[in-house]
């Protein structure tokens, strides 16, 4: 007897299974057939009756649990939000206190690139959740390829961007004027971007095809 969870509904508490075959398993208070995947010998996965054949249900590896994936997802999405919603906020209290903005040059560009990075990635973000919504496991065409693309793009740019937080970071730890606070926010940002890389890279959001 299997004591394991029932595919689609991983939020549920483990069901039963009963043998009912060789590698054959049924679902003790329903009609759910389970039947894992073998492969040189070893169990690399299992599959359902419930669900399509394509949908293989695979051990999650150590680097991918949302036990912490997901905690880090919400943790980068609120650290560039705050930096976006703070950017208006210093520009009207340095108009209100008649202040002038205190970097130039190549400090201020980086300034202003990393918080069109930021954009960019939010962005790249949010496409790839439009995308997820017009997914459907037993249709899927090719209606989703334009925003798939688009979402691509809006990865590669914000990988891109990574780069330039990262040298925005470099750049406030080593130059004048660097107050504390520069310096602690130029690195919360630079860990976002990173984060934001993580993400594309492990999750597979940028390629050079449509194909998933």
């Amino acid at each position: 007897t299997l004591h394991a969870v029932s595919p689609g509904e991983a939020s549920g508490p483990p069901k039963f299974w009963r043998p009912v075959g060789p590698w054959l398993w049924q679902r003790s208070d329903g009609l759910d057939l389970l039947r894992p995947v073998i492969e040189d010998g070893k169990v690399t996965g299992f599959v359902s009756s419930s669900m399509s054949a394509a949908n293989v249900m695979q051990r999650v590896p150590g680097w991918a649990p949302s036990s912490w994936n997901l905690p880090l997802f919400f943790a980068t999405v609120a650290v560039l939000l705050a930096m976006l919603l703070l950017w208006p906020v210093q520009a009207i209290v340095r108009w209100r206190h008649g202040g002038s903005f205190p970097l130039s040059g190549r400090r201020a560009l980086l300034y202003r690139l990393t918080r069109v990075s930021a954009i960019v990635q939010l962005a790249g973000f949010g496409a790839y959740g439009y995308v997820l919504s017009l997914l459907n496991v037993y249709h899927i065409d090719d209606t989703i390829d334009g925003p798939l693309r688009v979402a691509q793009v809006l990865c590669f740019l914000g990988v891109v961007g990574t780069v330039v937080q990262l040298w925005n970071l470099v750049a406030a730890w080593t130059s004048r004027p660097s107050s504390w606070w520069a310096k602690l926010s130029t690195a919360m940002v630079a860990i976002a971007g990173l984060a934001f890389a993580w993400f594309v890279f492990t999750q597979h959001l940028l390629g050079p095809s449509t194909l998933f």
